[in-house]
């Protein structure tokens, strides 16, 4: 058995408009940032983000700009040739999970709760999660924790 999954947790760049497929279930879809820093230097990586069914009615209704996400998908590579006859590709976070973190603050105010995430997390099926005990990311973590990876411990034995 094959399994791939990714777990970011960045800011909101670019929120898209909500589309719905054929059956009429909705699709949204961002942008995200991650920046990674260290000691004089950072790099920040841009992801595509989608979200079908209820986590995308969640994303349309309560995601913002510059708001503070943690995402768990899978990545897709969409394949296509252009009006050129170029081979082009890209790739997308499938979102499988969406945790809300803090909303972006307005420049010259100060939060104590800058970087916490919050308790609802709904998964792409629409049953709510609740978060890890003692996990609350911040900006400086690492994007992925260890308590993410205890479920799948059961996997591999």
């Amino acid at each position: 058995m094959n399994h791939q999954q990714i777990t970011i947790v960045g800011r909101v760049g670019e929120k898209y408009d909500t589309k719905f497929t054929k059956d009429g279930q909705p699709v949204q879809g961002w942008s995200m940032a991650v920046t990674e820093k260290w000691k004089d230097n950072e790099e920040t990586t841009w992801f595509r983000v989608v979200a079908f069914k209820r986590t995308a009615e969640v994303a349309r209704d309560y995601v913002e700009k510059g708001q503070l996400l943690l995402v768990v998908g899978r990545i897709k590579v969409n394949e296509w040739t252009d009006n050129d006859g170029n081979k082009r590709k890209d790739w997308q976070v499938i979102c499988d999970r969406l945790q809300l973190g803090t909303k972006a603050k307005p420049r010259g105010t100060q939060g104590t709760l800058e970087g916490k995430m919050s308790e609802a997390e709904v998964e792409s099926d629409g049953k709510p999660k609740t978060k890890a005990e003692g996990w609350e990311p911040t900006d400086d973590d690492v994007p992925f924790s260890l308590v993410a990876l205890i479920p799948l411990l059961g996997f591999f034995l």
